[in-house]
């Protein structure tokens, strides 16, 4: 058999996921698992796995071969088969490293492989070439995560790591947190023990803490071959104050280059294009250390039962892509929400509580993928001359470029407007606008409608940046009436109190009388706060 240093001197692309090690973790947590090296010709770990559609046979991450060898990769298909067979599996499910090219995507065809409806490793990702020097890795980041670096340092933001027990433990209790604010199913105990057994010394989690030794963020770390990956990550509430994973990430990546890696895997983005991805939140982070944006071809199914063949594994596969369900749980609803960075308070939760203390009727429903939450939309039912309507501002919030979503809540929306009797539907999405955006609007049935439903063009400030950013980005009439404010001694203060409320409409209604509009009522306003004072967003 061949030892995994040949592998990996022989296959550069490869990481841990193709490892013996990775094998033995899988081992641990009761999966059959199987290393085939094709007498030195090519290198596959495979993983038997169950699911909903029945057994499958994994390779993530592999095979490792020369693809543009048709007879040879034909030859270990052919083995790889007769695994899958063997184990009863009904699909092979694979992920090679390769480029998403035309070329890559036609070889995986004409094999008869299929698009698989699930992901199975990060096919978008940055890699920070680990063979430059600190002052180049500098350079190559973005101005903004250049600046947060250097802030770490000024708040004396300390790093640590350790692979012990209690530091697994304390990982696994943190990310529970983060799960539920950022909306994804973290790895159990059991998964992160089995890895910690499996990978030993090339395995750590890193820990960035405050002055007073509090943590603000964790990365689990794993080395293989010359590649690390950035493979788990998990923070406290004091990282949204705090640029701990900023410092943790730049630690990380100075200490491997000193153990001599060639390059640091960042793990999963989101792709081009796509800001409702589950990955959308950490691209911007991760993308501003500078390294390499990646994008391999995405997994591929390789159906080998009669069972489900053609049509029948198509239905099948679309069957378990989505689902759309009520949404009953508001800290699950916007820690989804919350994690879009296009997404606002039209679709939170406290806005839609706020729609019932008006006696509206509500909706508010979750696009699933297994457990996880991959889209969201809330509307109000509201009235006009025309008869009733579903009105959703700001959303729906999803992928859209993913076309049997998209198709799967427009049908959705459909139908709950029909349900409470509306004679149409009014959405206003987070897209920007552009022909494209136009263009699937129209495809969607949808027309421009005679009435505005929330404001289409915003001026946004981004508060990532520095105080001083902010005031050298603002115009210098703006800038001298602040100045002047100040001189004056201008008190601002802040209070959601009903004397303060009152004292807004009065203000509010005079303004709209001067500006010719109709202002909110002061009823409308009070409902407004209690909404969104219960749920500690006002």
């Amino acid at each position: 058999m061949t030892s995994w240093d040949e592998v990996v001197k022989k296959y550069p692309e490869v990481n841990f996921l193709q490892s013996p090690k990775y094998g033995i973790m899988n081992t641990k947590l009761g999966c059959r698992v199987f290393e085939e090296d094709f007498g030195g010709k090519a290198w596959a770990l495979m993983i038997v796995r169950n699911a909903k559609r029945g057994r499958y046979l994994e390779i993530p991450c592999g095979p490792l071969v020369n693809w543009n060898n048709k007879k040879l990769v034909d030859e270990i298909f052919k083995k790889i088969v007769e695994v899958a067979r063997s184990e009863k599996c009904v699909f092979i499910r694979i992920r090679p490293q390769l480029s998403n090219t035309p070329e890559n995507m036609n070889i995986l065809a004409k094999m008869g492989l299929e698009k698989s409806p699930m992901h199975l490793a990060a096919e978008h990702t940055v890699m920070i070439d680990l063979n430059k020097t600190e002052d180049e890795l500098l350079a190559n980041m973005r101005r903004q995560t250049r600046y947060e670096v250097r802030r770490a340092d000024k708040f004396g933001i300390k790093v640590t790591k350790s692979n012990d027990l209690a530091i697994f433990k304390e990982f696994h209790t943190v990310q529970a947190e983060t799960a539920k604010r950022q909306n994804f199913v973290p790895p159990s105990l059991e998964v992160l023990l089995a890895e910690r057994e499996a990978f030993g010394d090339d395995i750590v989690i890193y820990k960035a803490l405050d002055t007073e030794n509090k943590p603000v963020a964790y990365g689990l770390i794993i080395k293989s071959g010359v590649e690390a990956d950035y493979y788990e990550a998990a923070s406290t509430e004091l990282n949204r104050k705090l640029p701990g994973a900023y410092a943790l990430l730049w630690q990380a990546t100075k200490d491997l280059k000193n153990e001599g890696f060639a390059r640091f895997n960042l793990w999963g983005i989101a792709p081009a294009g796509q800001p409702n991805h589950r990955y959308a939140g950490v691209t911007t982070f991760k993308t501003g250390f500078g390294g390499d944006v990646i994008e391999f071809v995405p997994a591929h199914d390789l159906v080998i039962s009669k069972k489900l063949n053609g049509r029948n594994y198509q239905k099948k596969a679309e069957a378990s892509m989505s689902e759309i369900v009520i949404a009953e749980n508001k800290e699950q609803w916007d820690g989804f929400v919350s994690s879009l960075p296009e997404a606002n308070f039209l679709q939170s939760w406290d806005f839609y509580e706020f729609h019932l203390m008006r006696g509206k009727k509500v909706v508010r429903k979750l696009v699933l993928d297994g457990a996880k939450i991959v889209g969201a939309y809330a509307g109000v039912v509201e009235t006009a001359k025309r008869g009733k309507y579903l009105a959703i501002a700001g959303g729906p919030l999803i992928d859209w470029g993913n076309q049997k979503i998209v198709k799967a809540v427009f049908d959705d929306i459909k139908i709950e407007g029909n349900k409470a009797g509306c004679v149409f539907v009014r959405v206003r999405p987070q897209l920007p606008l552009s022909e494209k955006s136009l263009n699937l609007m129209k495809k969607l049935g949808l027309q421009k409608a005679p009435m505005y439903l929330s404001v289409e063009y915003a001026g946004i400030l981004d508060l990532s940046k520095s105080e001083e950013e902010i005031l050298a980005g603002a115009s210098q009439g703006f800038r001298r009436k602040l100045r002047k404010a100040e001189k004056n001694e201008i008190e601002i203060t802040a209070s959601s109190d009903e004397i303060a409320i009152e004292d807004f409409c009065k203000l509010e209604k005079l303004h709209a009388e001067r500006q010719k509009y109709v202002a909110f009522s002061s009823d409308f306003l009070k409902k407004q706060f209690e909404a969104f004072k219960k749920g500690g967003e006002i």
